[in-house]
């Protein structure tokens, strides 16, 4: 009796490579998010100034970005001088008027800087229910 006859080996085709993949879209809200989340890094690790930086350039990419206009408020708030609260003493109290209204203009500055911090963290917090 014959044998079989045997199959011939499979004919190897070369595949074709695959595409290359497609190029990342940027889109402005990836850029804008890359970017505030570069600008938390650096805040993160301590460098405030490198953080506002990154966001004065989001600003000028999207002047409209509310979100980073805020979150650079908050940063410049903290790296604002606070002038601490002081008790005057009786030999002060008759400081001339000039020294008397360059502190209080100081210290009015200093109280609008955390009025509008309070503003923006009020603005910003999720909403939890009734206050």
């Amino acid at each position: 009796m014959a044998s079989p006859p045997v199959a011939p080996p499979p004919v190897l085709r070369s595949v074709p490579p695959p595409p290359p993949p497609a190029p990342a879209v940027v889109t402005p809200e990836t850029a804008a998010l890359s970017s505030s989340t570069l600008a938390e890094l650096y805040f993160r690790q301590g460098f405030v100034d490198k953080a506002i930086e990154v966001y004065q350039q989001l600003l000028q990419r999207g002047p409209e970005n509310e979100r980073s206009r805020a979150r650079l408020g908050e940063l410049r708030a903290l790296l604002a001088p606070s002038v601490p609260p002081t008790v005057v003493p009786p030999a002060a109290a008759a400081a001339p008027e000039d020294e008397r209204t360059t502190r209080r203009r100081a210290i009015e500055s200093a109280i609008a800087r955390l009025e509008d911090l309070l503003v923006t963290i009020r603005r910003n917090a999720p909403a939890t229910g009734p206050r």
